[in-house]
């Protein structure tokens, strides 16, 4: 009964997840829009690793110690999501952001099929990976029409993103499991990597004219795109696998485009039909399950 509800609980943060980013993304994102890529990614990996780090004052040690005994891990989850987040913010920059937010879930949500397939052998599975391959041929085709040249850049970018989140993913769901770390813990030392990294290529200048005309905008963007969000996706890892949690916030690049779509009173039938592909790629084994 105990795993039952722990599964069920899952399900409900991946959920909140893929309606928190959802919504972050229509209604935050370009908040920062005109701040450097990565003097933003400075500010928010600091805020986040404030917030986090605060919110688990009293286990630091215990937390830090835990990151000693498992370097390799820990190197890998930050890298990764460090690569993530470069490849996010400078797509978003050169291309579409739902080129590059849809080819990520997509990415993600391909390689969990992938596990769940090698474990189960399920052929369903295979179906929904097809599809998803599929989605993006539609992603690419359809926008390659509409905007030469940026396409491509996005959708590789998107991919790339996606590979790294699920290796941060996977690599932060083993470090839970080996160093007994609640979510929050291993938040509070996810994005280190990222802001030492984006440390070394910041200007002063740059980061106090950021600072000085966009600190609320950023602050809001932080907690709203990163801390809370991020918390429920972790939580969803922790409790139902990498595997499982990839494909339900696949679930993000539909949710955000009829948020947008039902805001702005702006239907996109691309983005509407990329969405429905998604979601059925995700739908097919439940059906195919429930069949048989």
């Amino acid at each position: 009964m105990n795993k039952v509800n722990n599964q069920m609980s899952g399900y409900i943060d991946a959920m909140l997840y893929v309606m928190l980013a959802s919504i972050a993304f229509v209604f935050l994102d370009d908040l920062c829009s005109d701040v450097e890529p990565l003097t933003a990614l400075f500010v928010m990996s600091g805020i986040a690793i404030f917030c986090f780090n605060l919110l688990c004052l009293r286990n630091l040690k215990t937390v830090y110690d835990a990151i000693l005994q498992n370097p390799f891990l820990f190197l890998m989850m930050s890298t990764a999501l460090g690569l993530d987040w470069l490849c996010m913010v400078y797509a978003t920059y050169l291309s579409d952001p739902f080129i590059t937010m849809t080819s990520l879930f997509i990415s993600s949500a391909f390689l969990g099929f992938f596990s769940l397939y090698r474990k189960s052998g399920t052929s369903s599975y295979r179906w929904s990976m097809l599809i998803l391959v599929s989605s993006i041929l539609i992603l690419f085709f359809k926008y390659e029409i509409q905007k030469p040249g940026s396409t491509l850049f996005g959708i590789l970018l998107g991919i790339l993103a996606g590979l790294a989140f699920y290796i941060y993913m996977l690599t932060s769901e083993q470090l839970c499991a080996r160093a007994k770390l609640t979510s929050i813990q291993v938040l509070a030392t996810r994005f280190w990597v990222l802001f030492i990294g984006s440390s070394l290529f910041i200007h002063l200048d740059t980061l106090h004219a950021a600072l000085k005309d966009n600190a609320r905008p950023l602050i809001a963007v932080s907690i709203g795109s990163l801390v809370i969000p991020i918390f429920f996706n972790q939580q969803a890892i922790r409790k139902l696998g990498t595997a499982t949690t990839s494909v339900i916030i696949s679930l993000v690049p539909i949710t955000t485009y009829l948020i947008y779509a039902f805001w702005n009173g702006n239907l996109v039938f691309t983005n509407l039909l990329i969405g429905l592909v998604i979601t059925s790629a995700l739908a097919l084994p439940q059906i195919i399950g429930a069949r048989s």
